[in-house]
């Protein structure tokens, strides 16, 4: 799924804390993202491999922790690059993945004196990806 101004499809899954799309990616907004995507074009794999590229994170690194369909999978300090998040997670059964993002110390660029942007900004990503292993 591509987060950018040009093709994209975020707004069919993402239920909330994505701000509108940039150029090439999109900007968290606040401190927690919710999506429900669906995978069942992949009933024979056992594993799905999700990797985000994240095109920017605010002040550099982000703490971070993403659940999935109720159970943690990650928790790590990211940085901007390609895979920047990923893991792997069983293959549901429904081939639902409900996605919560905790981005704690997401924060606007104008508390940081950066610019006035009042958004709380965390992590601005280029796309996620779910490959069936």
């Amino acid at each position: 799924m591509r987060l950018n101004s040009v093709d994209y499809i975020g707004n069919l899954y993402i239920i909330d804390g994505m701000s509108l799309p940039d150029k090439d990616a999109t900007w968290t907004l606040g401190k927690k993202v919710l999506a429900l995507f669906n995978v069942d074009d992949n009933e024979a794999a056992e594993t799905i491999h999700v990797s985000m590229d994240l095109e920017d994170v605010v002040g550099g690194q982000q703490n971070v922790s993403i659940s999935i369909n109720g159970t943690d999978v990650f928790r790590d300090t990211v940085t901007a690059g390609e895979n920047a998040i990923s893991f792997d997670i069983p293959n549901p059964e429904d081939g639902n993945i409900f996605m919560a993002v905790d981005i704690p110390d997401a924060v606007s660029l104008l508390q940081l004196g950066i610019s006035d942007d009042p958004r709380e900004l965390g992590l601005m990503i280029k796309n996620i990806k779910f490959i069936a292993q």
